[in-house]
């Protein structure tokens, strides 16, 4: 379970994801996946009022290592990339954020091999 609070100060709650290719089945489970969220929040935070305005579903990408994709983009000379990799964005994008700092700066690293775009 995550929930944040938007610009609007609107109450985002989201989680029970699972591994799904069927996005047919992702939508016919979601109506459940959003009860159960109302229900786990409305436990952890029972002071908060608050009604469903908006419920959604999404394909959640993550590459077949679970490691993020960073560094200079193949065939594209002077690109670099990060692209997140499940839910560790807040994690990646700081070790990113490090790694293209270092790649702009002209520093290499063997282990930034782990992370390449076409590893």
């Amino acid at each position: 379970l995550y929930a944040r609070l938007d610009a609007d100060n609107r109450l985002i709650v989201g989680g029970e994801d699972e591994a799904m290719i069927d996005a047919d089945e992702r939508e016919r489970r979601m109506p459940e996946k959003a009860r159960r969220l109302v229900e786990r929040m409305r436990a952890i935070q029972p002071q908060l009022d608050f009604e469903v305005a908006t419920a959604w579903t999404a394909a959640f990408g993550e590459t077949g290592d679970g490691l993020p994709l960073i560094g200079a983009v193949p065939g594209m000379p002077h690109a670099l990339a990060a692209f997140g990799a499940g839910g560790k964005g807040i994690t990646f994008s700081f070790m990113a954020s490090r790694m293209l700092a270092a790649a702009i700066a002209g520093e290499s690293h063997d282990w930034f091999d782990d992370f390449a775009l076409d590893r």
